[in-house]
């Protein structure tokens, strides 16, 4: 399968990239406290279940997209303390500076690479399982991040997806939008910047329908792609096996 980077660049999308880039980075340093906050302290049960759909066994390689501060990558190796190798790649510095500062507490050791989920530095085939939590809607490009996900999965491994969604119910849907939009903006004025509690729900307004992810995840190469509801449904597990 040939590398989506290889596609032309795009100024618009390089701008784009560029300032959420710089949005993650000046929210670093509150973001595990603003996660937990805003999750009421889910958040770790959702990256927990998406470990457990990687279907992990000892020996395995598996790599964290869009690691951020590495909770997915240390949920991994507490999960399975036999793993040959795990991963954990960002493109925000700041993030992964975090991410190593909090390995001491955590009994797995963890590689840090610093790259875009559109331009992954790994050869082909090169894990059995790989993982993006909350990261794939922040993707200039997501079919492409999900492409090169699939290219650097062998064939038979899992690529798992955890990203907020749409309730399926209406009044669920309504409860969920009142909260993205009025308290998650304020709670993040109130111990970060704004603006990046802002764009959160902008980003989930903006982000495919779970119908469009399994579609670009089977077009990426993917197969038996899978999608299980968590919170009500504001949270889509999707998972998919490499063809």
């Amino acid at each position: 399968m040939p590398s989506p980077t290889s596609n032309p660049p795009n100024d618009g999308h390089e701008r784009r990239a560029a300032q959420v880039q710089a949005m993650f980075g000046s929210i670093a340093h509150r973001y595990d406290l603003l996660n937990s906050l805003m999750s009421v302290c889910m958040h770790h049960r959702w990256r927990a279940a998406l470990v457990r759909g990687l279907r992990l066994r000892p020996g395995m390689r598996v790599l964290d997209v869009c690691a951020g501060t590495g909770d997915v990558a240390f949920a991994a190796g507490r999960s399975e303390p036999g793993l040959q190798a795990v991963v954990g790649c960002d493109f925000c510095i700041d993030m992964l500076e975090i991410a190593t500062a909090k390995q001491a507490a955590h009994s797995c050791a963890v590689t840090w690479v610093a790259a875009d989920a559109l331009a992954l530095p790994f050869r082909s085939a090169t894990f059995d399982a790989c993982a993006v939590a909350f990261g794939i809607r922040n993707v200039i490009r997501p079919a492409d991040g999900f492409a090169e996900m699939a290219r650097v999965t062998r064939p038979g491994g899992v690529v798992g997806c955890l990203e907020f969604g749409t309730p399926r119910g209406r009044f669920a849907a309504a409860l969920v939008r009142m909260y993205e939009n009025m308290a998650l903006p304020a709670l993040g004025g109130l111990l970060s910047r704004r603006a990046a509690y802002t764009y959160l729900p902008e980003s989930i307004g903006r982000f495919s329908s779970r119908e469009d992810v399994m579609e670009m995840m089977r077009a990426s190469g993917l197969a038996e792609v899978r999608v299980t509801d968590l919170a009500l449904g504001a949270v889509n597990l999707f998972t998919g096996v490499r063809r």
